[in-house]
């Protein structure tokens, strides 16, 4: 299928983001906002549901092949997929949000709760690439928050205690 050069997989990866380019493109930012805003849901909303597939140890969306041939599974080791095909594309999904999330307008509790779970999420894909990652891109979002806050002169003290903290984790 993927044919001698194995284009068809670049093609198949990369054409749809081109095509929603286009479609997007000339969006309003409000409805951006909107989309980014349901990414985000939907995004949540399948972590959730990998953290419970992997804490059951069962799919809870199973997966078919064609109408009704079902992936044969291996319990030894189990790695819930949530709404996507295999464990690795839901990271790398996951990793989308974790930078979507990034940057979208939203409260700190928010963003918090939003980067633990997704982390959450990660960890259970299973995807040491993705995970690696995401920890570079927060780990310089950290550093490049933490600079402006330096050199704009409004540091406090739950700044020093929000980079001990996202070291801890």
């Amino acid at each position: 299928v993927n044919g001698p050069t194995g284009t068809a997989v670049y093609i198949e990866s990369f054409a749809p983001a081109a095509i929603l380019l286009l479609i997007l493109g000339g969006a309003p930012q409000v409805t951006l906002r909107r989309l980014g805003y349901a990414m985000l849901v939907l995004f949540a909303l399948n972590v959730v549901i990998a953290l419970t597939e992997t804490t059951l140890h069962q799919r809870l969306m199973p997966l078919y092949l064609g109408g009704d041939a079902q992936v044969k599974e291996y319990k030894v080791d189990f790695r819930g997929t949530g709404l996507w095909d295999h464990p690795l594309t839901g990271a790398s999904m996951t990793m989308v949000a974790m930078v979507l999330m990034l940057a979208a307008p939203m409260a700190l509790a928010w963003r918090a709760a939003l980067a633990l779970l997704f982390l959450a999420g990660l960890i259970s894909f299973g995807g040491r690439t993705a995970l690696a990652l995401t920890m570079l891109t927060l780990a310089g979002y950290g550093c490049t928050w933490f600079g402006r806050q330096v050199v704009s002169r409004r540091l406090r003290p739950w700044h020093f205690a929000a980079v001990l903290i996202t070291l801890v984790v």
